[in-house]
């Protein structure tokens, strides 16, 4: 199984700082994402469709679509932080997950493709096989029946 080291966890984890202009001096990586363990984590979330306004749940404006905690904190514990108003999920820390998984699909789609490619090759290869195998027992066919139309005009004519 490759692993990769998803670097791009610095870009996104730290955007915040970025934002509010703070220098970052150092990263250290703790461990790394396997494409094929994002890809089945991220698999098994469910997303739904939420209401964030309890007092106004007739408005559509307060509409977002989102994740069930319970979920992520099974796969991604870390990325369910405590805030003031209770649990919520760092969104912005799944991306680098995100584009893991999304490199794992491509990679699978490519080994898919080149299966498909390979199977069509030698389908068309067995086509043309059993093209001219058919032509040879068509053949072998028509000489026999001459054979049998002789043998039958032979044997009437005596």
């Amino acid at each position: 199984m490759l692993k990769y080291t998803v670097l791009l966890a610095f870009c996104f984890s730290t955007l915040s700082a970025f934002s509010q202009n703070e220098k970052v001096t150092s990263l250290i990586i703790v461990d790394e994402v396997v494409g094929e363990d994002c890809f089945e984590n991220l698999k098994g979330l469910e997303a739904y469709l939420f209401k964030d306004d309890v007092n106004n749940l007739n408005n559509s404006a307060h509409l977002d679509y989102g994740l069930k905690i319970k979920k992520v904190e099974k796969v991604y514990p870390y990325l369910v932080k405590e805030g003031p108003d209770g649990k919520y999920i760092a969104y912005d820390q799944m991306v680098p997950l995100l584009l893991e998984a999304l490199e794992h699909t491509s990679r699978l789609i490519e080994t898919e493709n080149g299966k498909r490619l390979r199977l069509e090759e030698e389908y068309s290869n067995y086509k043309i096989y059993m093209e001219n195998n058919l032509q040879q027992i068509n053949y072998q066919l028509q000489t026999l029946q001459s054979e049998i139309n002789g043998l039958n005009e032979s044997m009437s004519v005596e």
